[in-house]
């Protein structure tokens, strides 16, 4: 599944995205969901096919997101 991510970089802020939810660095990630788990959620932004792997992963705090829509 392809998604497009809207987050705060809480690595930008270093009190973290949640005390500052109108954080001036929104970032957006596109690329194929890998997992979305409680504290991270993987996007990659390849797929080797031979291989059978997610080459570029992308790690984005879950609790910074604003908004993942499906692409």
């Amino acid at each position: 599944m392809i998604v497009k991510v809207t987050w705060r970089d809480a690595y930008s802020d270093l009190k973290g995205c949640k005390k500052h939810p109108k954080s001036k660095y929104t970032r957006h990630t596109v690329g194929y969901l890998v997992k979305r788990g409680p504290v991270w959620t993987v996007v990659a932004s390849d797929w080797d096919p031979n291989s059978k792997t997610y080459k570029v992963l992308g790690h984005i705090p879950t609790g910074c997101i604003t908004r993942l829509r499906t692409l």
